[in-house]
């Protein structure tokens, strides 16, 4: 079975050995021994596939080991994808070599954990590759017998008496230094005979390893990984390289670059490369068979690691590696259970949908904060799918758009028209009033500190005798309209009626000096009043919709199970009655959310809202207390930078839910603590559509993750 591994961009290789150590299981032939024949022993393939821009790496083991080898490879990099693949090895080459120690396996190759031992001049090859060219590497390496190491052992031991321990090979070279080496020892011994009969003394010995052995303690001992080989497991290992380039120049020269890369590997041992036959190779390498030697080649577990590490971030970014290019973490199961969809993850190539769970409707209807950089997708993508995906698990939502209509566009495009209603302020009028109020008889008061906050703004704040007679107007008010506030005051006739309606309160008092008070007094106690009114009574729409009687009734419509869009196109109605308009909306909402009868959970999405700031005060208040009203409050916008400092606390203090688009470095360090194990680099580097989720569950604080946000609705199949 073949598993091909992605790398992430975050890997290091300090735990590579994992693998080689975990599947290190001999098996001796009794052991294999089936009643009919001999299993085959068990083994480890490492494959790369050099190719331009695809360069891949594979691990081959049998089929009952796939389970051990998935786990072992996550252990050695866990944050890489490991999925089941076909053979790699498909192209017939036309040049092979094989690569074996130069000397005795006791010696080790260099083992440098600080380094990618040969990869990054193996990885150089690439660039001298061209489009339809592949160089496969096959590290094949079967669990050595338990006594391995007696050989190493000996060899060892001659090397401490001054010989060099040989490594027997039958080929032209080790047969012509062994029959040199005879001669000159026959013709030695014959020098030193006669020396003897002339002299009466023999010739010194003959030392012909003395330079290779020189050579090897040029540092004055044999390296640590050479002194320490014998005391753990060993595999053994060929090592194949099969080129596929029709070119045979070509072919000759890329062998060469692969093959002299291991060198960068050679310590007390080295490996060389002989050629050999392409067929009988190829052939080898996909049966993922150990070919019979002379003498075998033992490696340590250490120094075979060194032969199959992975390219970090920066390797895969040089050579256009495929890979996982942002930090992937597990998605919490809670979010894939089902409730309102926004999206997929996609972890170690797989991809799961991920809901916001709607079983704990104190969680769900915690506040909301989405942030994101022009184009990220908060509007037509998030905003409208949460409202499509709110009515449809059988709750509401109303969405508040300042700019250009484009959530009614998107929700009007998946869900029926019977479940949205759609107010399109500029084109529409409305009455100015508070009609909430008519669902009980005790919200006079409510009423009073809604139209309070309401006249109240950021530079001109009601002072203490304005609140009072405001108060006392609004106590007196039947119909709940912002015009009957003017009439109270300016006509005597219908305030001597409303007085006469009025309990015997503080407030019938006020009202009733105020009646009694002379014209100039009288005017001078309504001009505050009136400096509050002027931005309506100057504006042609606003003025227009003092008189009219139609309005929405925000109990009504949070009381029904549908997607309530309310447009207040900037473009036609200017700035500062957008924000007054959507400041009495807010003002609206937050008597209704105390008023409505229902208590299914009800969304209030606020797009744009630098844009109508007016309702700060409101927001405080619900950022903390709409939970418990079943109303959850969403913002969307472009940085912290566009909200009020106390707001801002306020919202991080009240335990939101994060959704956060690729946006600037100092929205990310703001959040660095709730984002992490992301960093603030992470965050600046995210994927169009994609998006940190921090979110919140009833075990609490869930981990972040990364998704790939849910596609507007209009290019969803409903």
């Amino acid at each position: 079975m073949t598993l091909k591994i992605t790398p992430d961009n975050r890997l290091n290789n300090q735990n590579a050995e994992e693998l080689a150590r975990t599947m290190c299981i001999y098996t001796s032939p009794l052991e294999r021994w089936n009643g009919k024949g001999f299993d085959a022993p068990l083994f480890l393939s490492f494959e790369t596939v050099l190719e331009k821009e695809n360069t891949c790496f594979y691990v081959t083991v049998p089929s009952s080991q796939t389970a051990l080898a998935r786990k072992s490879i996550e252990s050695a990099w866990p944050k890489v994808a490991v999925e089941e693949t076909a053979d790699p090895l498909t192209d017939r080459p036309n040049l092979t070599a094989t690569l074996s120690y130069e000397r005795h396996y006791m010696f080790s190759l260099r083992v440098d954990r600080r380094t990618l031992g040969a990869l990054p001049s193996v990885l150089e090859t690439i660039c001298s590759m061209e489009k339809g060219e592949k160089i496969y590497i096959q590290v094949l390496a079967t669990p050595a017998h338990r006594d391995w190491f007696m050989g190493a052992v000996e060899a060892y031991e001659l090397f401490k008496k001054g010989d060099m321990p040989r490594k027997w090979k039958f080929d032209k070279k080790t047969v012509g230094r062994a029959t040199m080496k005879a001669l000159a020892h026959t013709a030695y011994g014959a020098a030193s005979i006669m020396s003897e009969l002339i002299t009466g003394e023999e010739l010194e010995p003959l030392k012909l390893d003395g330079g290779e052995r020189a050579m090897i303690l040029r540092d004055g001992r044999l390296s640590e990984a050479t002194l320490s080989k014998t005391k753990g497991d060993a595999y053994e290992v060929q090592i194949r390289v099969a080129v596929v380039c029709p070119d045979n120049a070509k072919a000759q020269s890329l062998l060469r670059m692969v093959t002299m890369a291991f060198r960068d590997l050679d310590g007390d041992n080295m490996l060389v490369a002989d050629s050999s036959n392409p067929e009988k190779t190829f052939r080898r390498m996909k049966e993922r068979k150990i070919a019979l030697v002379a003498q075998k080649d033992y490696f340590s577990i250490a120094e075979l690691s060194r032969l199959y590490l992975l390219p970090t971030a920066e390797y895969q970014e040089k050579y256009h590696i495929p890979n996982i290019a942002q930090l992937e973490v597990e998605v919490p199961s809670v979010f894939t259970k089902g409730g309102m969809y926004f999206g997929e993850v996609t972890h170690k190539k797989q991809t799961l949908s991920v809901y916001h769970p709607i079983n704990n409707h104190d969680i769900l209807c915690l506040p909301r904060v989405y942030i994101g950089g022009m184009g990220s997708g908060k509007t037509r993508g998030a905003a409208a799918n949460f409202v499509v995906e709110a009515v449809q698990n059988g709750f509401g939502a109303l969405a508040i758009d300042p700019a250009k209509g484009e959530i009614y566009k998107e929700v009007s495009s998946f869900l029926p028209a019977e479940q949205i209603i759609h107010i399109r302020l500029g084109q529409q009028l409305i009455a100015l009033d508070w009609r909430e109020v008519a669902h009980s008889p005790k919200a006079k008061n409510r009423l009073a500190n809604t139209i309070l906050g309401f006249f109240d703004q950021a530079d001109l704040e009601a002072g203490g005798q304005t609140s009072r007679f405001l108060r006392a107007a609004v106590m007196g008010m039947q119909m709940g309209r912002l015009n009957e506030i003017l009439r109270i005051f300016q006509d005597a006739s219908y305030r001597n009626e409303v007085i006469g309606m009025m309990p015997d309160t503080i407030h019938k008092v006020t009202l009733l000096q105020y009646h009694e008070q002379s014209e100039a007094r009288q005017n001078q106690i309504l001009s505050p009043i009136l400096n509050r009114l002027d931005t309506i009574l100057g504006d042609e729409y606003l003025a227009e919709c003092m008189e009219v009687e139609e309005g929405i009734d925000m109990v009504e419509l949070m009381s029904q199970k549908k997607a309530v869009i309310i447009d207040v196109p900037k473009s036609e109605l200017g700035s500062e009655a957008v924000n007054l308009i959507i400041n009495l909306l807010c003002t609206k909402i937050d008597l209704a959310m105390t008023l409505r009868k229902k208590d299914h959970p009800f969304f209030i999405l606020l797009d744009e809202p630098h844009q109508f700031l007016r309702s700060v005060r409101i927001w405080k208040s619900a950022a903390v207390e709409s939970r418990k009203w079943r109303v959850g409050y969403c913002w969307f916008f472009h940085s912290w930078d566009q909200l009020p400092n106390d707001l801002i606390e306020i919202i991080k203090s009240a335990g939101p839910h994060y959704t956060i688009y690729a946006s600037s470095k100092k929205t990310f360090r703001d959040l660095a603590e709730e984002i992490a194990p992301f960093t603030i680099e992470d965050g600046i580097r995210l994927k169009q559509w994609h998006a940190i989720n921090v979110l919140r569950s009833s075990e609490g604080m869930q981990k972040p993750f990364i998704a790939k946000m849910a596609v507007p609705p209009s290019k969803r199949i409903p």
